[in-house]
């Protein structure tokens, strides 16, 4: 056979390392692998390059190549790409390159930063306030492992009233859809003080989240009705298998004052979850999440029940979206800001903090997030991600 242009489908996304080649049909959003080889990647790299738009040159010499044959056969039983001979079609078909184009790319303010600026603070989603609580817990505090209340001592790190209310009015025209408040002492502080702040939450128009700990909201119980509001929903939050008893009191105790409630269970083990399901079931609970605690111990717990295997990536699907945000943005931490008792500012509670609400705004501090790759966009390009064949 003679001349041919070989060309990958627009909808097709290719990655690749030494051993394996994935690629996934983002119509259907399903995943395929074949083996690599020297041959292939050189190949394959000529495909990427996008000054060639997914079409290239194949002669005669590449159909007699078993390597490249075998996997053109391949790609074509998946419809994922195809050969025209150039005897019926001499001029190179076009070929959409799946590239991303964003008009609001941050690499385009290196110069001026002012349009970013103007709209920065839309990109804040969600705000996390840990009112009497610094970052200071250790490596498996469960804080650092999703948002709930922090439970250690640390003094007297609070905001104020002014120091919430300074925080509070950078968001009032913004788009944040939640705030979560973190507050273990807010039913014990003088009533002033806390009327003040919870009438400031109130002046929001977005949705509140307030996270207790189960044994406070017993605790308090009768004082919860002061954030009885449309807007407001409490998240009650059960750490360990003993916790799981109060479900129905809790239930019957919030039900009497028509509450807005969810309850969050920790686990660390399958019992953990199997007591958990039972409370839940016995209680016809709907309003719940079961989140996995790592405490150092557990790894097999993790490897049994939360990693992924290959297969079941593989058996996933992913679209295009999915890929381009991946490539773009940290969607773990993108959005999303936490703000400290002692006024510092993290991205993410893991890494160093961002700012201090003291001397920074929030406003500063997106877009700063925005200019760099250190929390929202630190993507999987770092080790160990970039080695990995579903790096995306």
């Amino acid at each position: 056979m003679g001349k041919s242009w070989l060309y990958i489908e627009p909808y097709v996304m290719i990655n690749k390392n030494t051993n394996k080649i994935l690629l996934t049909n983002t119509l259907e959003g399903s995943n395929f692998i074949y083996n690599n080889d020297q041959v292939l990647d050189n190949l394959l790299n000529k495909l990427l390059d996008v000054k060639n738009n997914y079409c290239i040159q194949i002669n005669h010499s590449d159909f007699n190549n078993s390597s490249i044959m075998g996997f053109i056969s391949f790609l074509r039983t998946h419809y994922l790409a195809d050969y025209i001979n150039q005897e019926n079609n001499r001029k190179k078909p076009f070929i959409i390159y799946p590239l991303l184009n964003l008009q609001d790319e941050v690499g385009r303010f290196s110069n001026d930063k002012n349009p970013l600026e103007e709209k920065v603070i839309s990109y804040l989603s969600e705000l996390f306030l840990y009112i009497n609580s610094s970052n200071q817990g250790n490596v498996f505090s469960p804080y650092r492992q999703y948002p709930c209340p922090i439970n250690i001592d640390n003094g007297n790190s609070r905001l104020t009233s002014n120091e919430i209310g300074k925080v509070i009015e950078q968001l009032r025209y913004s788009t944040v859809s939640v705030i979560n408040v973190f507050d273990d002492y807010l039913f014990e502080i003088e009533k002033k003080e806390r009327d003040k702040i919870i009438g400031l939450f109130d002046s929001l128009s977005m949705k509140k989240m307030y996270h207790f700990d189960a044994k406070k909201i017993i605790k308090f119980i009768d004082k919860i009705n002061i954030l009885n509001s449309p807007k407001n929903e409490l998240n009650i939050h059960l750490f360990v298998k003993e916790d799981f008893n109060f479900l129905t009191e809790l239930i019957y105790l919030l039900d009497n004052i028509n509450a807005n409630y969810r309850f969050t269970f920790s686990v660390t083990e399958e019992v953990d979850y199997h007591s958990a399901m039972e409370v839940i079931n016995q209680s016809q609970l709907n309003n719940y999440e079961i989140k996995p605690l790592f405490n150092g111990k557990n790894h097999s717990f993790f490897k049994r029940n939360i990693f992924l295997s290959e297969r079941e990536i593989l058996n996933g699907t992913i679209y295009k979206k999915d890929i381009f945000i991946h490539k773009k943005l940290n969607n773990n931490d993108f959005g999303r800001l936490y703000v400290f008792g002692n006024g510092d500012i993290f991205a993410n509670v893991n890494n160093p903090k961002v700012g201090n609400i003291t001397e920074d705004s929030l406003k500063g501090v997106i877009c700063k997030e925005m200019m760099t790759e250190d929390n929202w966009r630190k993507t999987r390009n770092y080790f160990p991600c970039s080695n990995c064949l579903y790096q995306f």
